[in-house]
């Protein structure tokens, strides 16, 4: 795997978010982002391989929070979503690296390629969200907000159920 890829993605996801965070007037969440970042850019380093989930959801929750409580500018949350995505590649190409090191060596390209061509396609959903999300405002009652991410919740069940089965 390319060794540079995780370390930029975790550190451009949490320079996002704190930027993000500043933008929004929240200079202690913007500081907290930086030292959560920071602890998962040593944990990488010292092999902690269960450094990931914590970030992953402390970086998701600050995304949340800021998200949700400081109604933060349009490029505040181009950045804050954009932090999230990077947080979420950085998570999962830190399970990928744990699970490569268990490879083959021989099997290891083709595994990157195919991951990556998942990770992009991925990658690229969420950039197509990201703008759909940042070009159209929808107000919602409450019952159809319940009814959306129901049906969210079952579509990635379904798509998990999908993936499993392969």
């Amino acid at each position: 795997m390319t060794p540079w890829l995780l370390p930029v993605t975790l550190i451009v996801s949490s320079l996002s978010l704190a930027a993000g965070a500043w933008l929004s007037g929240l200079t202690g969440l913007g500081a907290a982002v930086l030292a959560v970042g920071a602890l998962w850019l040593i944990g990488l380093r010292r092999g902690w391989k269960w450094v990931a989930a914590p970030g992953l959801v402390l970086s998701m929750g600050a995304a949340a929070a800021v998200l949700l409580g400081a109604a933060p500018s349009a490029f505040g949350r181009a950045l804050l979503i954009g932090g999230a995505l990077l947080a979420f590649l950085a998570w999962d190409l830190t399970a990928f690296r744990a699970s490569l090191a268990l490879a083959r060596a021989a099997d290891r390209p083709a595994l990157e390629r195919n991951h990556f061509l998942r990770l992009g396609a991925v990658v690229g959903g969420g950039v197509i969200l990201l703008a759909l999300a940042l070009s159209i405002e929808i107000e919602l009652h409450f019952e159809w907000t319940a009814l959306l991410a129901l049906a969210a919740a079952g579509g990635l069940a379904y798509l998990a159920g999908r993936i499993r089965a392969r």
